[in-house]
């Protein structure tokens, strides 16, 4: 009947009536709380995103496309840049752009450059660009750390208000 032992149960304090008790309270109160459950854990609230970085979690790579990104990794620069990359994977090309634009800028022709300012100007103002925390919401956790915060805590908080001043000026937000 019990999946643990007798021994296991008191070493544990488990009160096992207890727990009965309440399993049955819940079966008999069924009507009360099942309605209640399927609608909060029912809810199909969840929006697809359109940015190819979150989009990595909606499905798998390709066997193809899996050794070309390795062949993206152990390639120079300027080849990342230079050669067609036949990806399949639709993600792709959008996530070989910003892994060039992190990792390698001076790959970036200027119609390039531009659009990567572009991007990262409205991924740091924009939640639908797919930004976890905008500027907006990094200042205003930042206050709220602020005043709570330690001496030594202010310190590392300056530290990064300061990267996020350089990282608004740099992009012009």
């Amino acid at each position: 009947r019990w999946v643990l032992r007798s021994e296991d149960q008191q070493r544990l304090q488990l009160d096992m009536a207890g727990y009965q008790a309440r399993a049955a309270q819940l079966s008999e109160r069924r009507e009360v709380w099942h309605d209640k459950l399927a609608a909060v854990y029912g809810k199909d609230d969840f929006v697809a995103s359109e940015d190819p970085e979150q989009q990595l979690y909606d499905g798998f790579i390709g066997d193809r496309d899996r050794r070309l990104c390795e062949q993206v990794r152990q390639a120079e620069p300027e080849q990342l840049a230079r050669d067609a990359w036949p990806f399949d994977d639709a993600r792709l090309p959008e996530l070989l752009f910003r892994y060039r634009a992190r990792n390698f800028p001076d790959t970036l022709s200027g119609e390039e450059q531009i659009r990567w300012r572009d991007f990262c100007q409205q991924r740091l103002r924009s939640p639908e660009w797919g930004a976890p925390n905008t500027l907006h919401d990094f200042t205003a956790a930042w206050v709220e750390c602020s005043l709570s915060a330690a001496p030594e805590q202010l310190e590392v908080l300056r530290q990064w208000q300061d990267y996020a001043n350089k990282l608004s000026n740099r992009l012009g937000v």
